[in-house]
């Protein structure tokens, strides 16, 4: 992707970004490959952007970004990044929401999104959507703080999978080193420690207007994206399913699978959980109602609490064993929120699950279902 890059640098560079880039020794000038990252300016890590971390001098090296990306400074030696993204796609849309959101709310406000600060439209079928550079998440296990954990929670009550998550701090020509991680575990413990989501490779963008309770998708959409966290909404055939709390259901398995271990010091997790990931998907929170649990959880911690050390360690069982967490809570505290738990199947969902088990079961029930419509 080297040469592609470089038949738009002079283009790119027009418009205020100039690509990391540099000339191969012994070559001609013509013949470029990727650069160390030149030292961002003072100042840049005010949100949207992220702290750029200073680099152990022994460990500089360049990095060659992802496929339909590329590494840059803006005017401002703001460093950014650049992602190829077809202009007929709903992924195109959702940057151009975005951006129009940054112009119309708060840039220096975090959403849980990474938000584009300049779409370049070209004449061809694409767009370069600029974004500030921000950090990989690494592992969710490297949370060892209450505070750290609730933190993440607060800022990805959005949406979906943990490597699509990126964090406001990052280290630009070691990412991957011992030095990087050690700097990433100093800003966790930072107050003003921020993480979003970042990818709409596999998005859709509906109309302001729609009704998220009600909103329905053909079902073979669900099977798209990381199967982990994946709920059951159509694991009995069903033809439709709402993505909206599909998306919902699917963040709730990220953080019981990881964050069961902490029902003990927070037990309002457990109500949560269920609550998020509910196979009765009318009764399901919306993502905003989670981000308003989880808000009110946060705001009855104490000091002592959220300073708390914390072990994460992930737990898979609890997406099919609710009672893994549940069990961890007082015995008053589950019936005082017994209206949240997930409530058991129903005799008609147990025979369409043992349907479903037997040999060509699924196959058959999705297609009468699908020419039902049912």
């Amino acid at each position: 992707m080297v040469w592609f890059w470089l038949g738009w640098e002079a283009w790119l560079m027009a418009r205020g970004i100039t690509l990391n880039l540099q000339p191969v020794p012994n070559l001609e000038s013509r013949y470029k490959t990727w650069s160390a990252t030149p030292h961002a300016a003072p100042g840049s890590s005010k949100l949207p952007y992220a702290y750029c971390m200073p680099t152990d001098c022994s460990q500089v090296q360049s990095q060659t970004p992802w496929t339909k990306l590329a590494w840059g400074q803006d005017s401002a030696r703001r460093d950014v990044v650049l992602k190829l993204v077809n202009s007929d796609t709903d992924e195109y849309q959702v940057y151009c929401r975005l951006l129009q959101s940054s112009e119309e709310h708060c840039l220096s406000s975090c959403c849980g999104v990474l938000r584009p600060v300049a779409i370049f439209e070209t004449q061809y079928n694409f767009s370069f959507v600029v974004m500030p550079r921000w950090g990989g998440l690494h592992q969710l296990s490297d949370l060892n703080t209450v505070a750290q954990v609730m933190q993440f929670m607060r800022c990805t009550s959005r949406d979906i999978h943990q490597s699509n998550m990126l964090v406001n701090c990052y280290t630009p020509n070691a990412l991957f080193s011992t030095h990087a991680l050690k700097i990433a575990a100093e800003h966790r413990c930072a107050g003003d420690v921020h993480y979003c989501l970042m990818d709409f490779d596999i998005s859709l963008c509906a109309s302001l207007d729609t009704a998220l309770d009600s909103f329905k998708r053909p079902s073979n959409e669900a099977t798209m994206g990381a199967p982990s966290y994946h709920p059951p909404d159509v694991s009995l055939g069903e033809p439709f399913y709402n993505p909206f709390a599909y998306d919902v259901a699917c963040l709730g398995n990220i953080y019981r699978v990881f964050f069961t271990c902490l029902v003990s010091q927070i037990p309002l997790l457990a109500p949560l959980f269920d609550k998020m990931t509910t196979h009765a998907i009318p009764h399901r929170f919306t993502a905003l109602e989670a981000a308003d649990f989880i808000e009110y959880v946060y705001a009855g911690l104490s000091d002592t609490t959220l300073n708390m050390p914390v072990a994460v360690v992930p737990e898979w069982e609890s997406c099919t064993n609710t009672d893994l967490y549940w069990s961890k809570t007082a015995p008053e505290f589950a019936v005082q929120w017994s209206s949240y738990r997930t409530p058991g199947q129903t005799p008609m969902a147990q025979f369409l699950d043992r349907f479903c088990n037997i040999s060509v079961g699924w196959f058959m029930l999705t297609f009468l279902r699908r020419r039902l419509r049912i």
